[in-house]
């Protein structure tokens, strides 16, 4: 859903991230989810004065998407 308010498009989107084979790995990783925290935090996302707010937000964020990508892609290189 997006939604135009104000010259603002408002949408759940907040990014993406776009891997491909044999280049991937957890420094892409790092480097892009800091991307996201960076954007989420300048759109009021996570609580400034809060000074653990961001590294939680960071380390949910990791352990969500490595057990997505394990989950995933574990029979991919299984053998390597």
């Amino acid at each position: 859903t997006i939604i135009i308010r104000d010259d603002r498009i408002i949408t759940r989107n907040v990014g993406s991230m776009h891997f491909y084979n044999d280049g991937f790995g957890a420094g892409v990783f790092a480097h892009e989810l800091q991307h996201f925290i960076q954007d989420w935090i300048a759109l009021g996302g996570v609580d400034e004065t809060d000074s653990e707010a961001a590294p939680t937000l960071a380390g949910d964020l990791t352990n969500a998407f490595w057990r997505w990508f394990y989950d995933t892609f574990k029979e991919v290189h299984s053998g390597d």
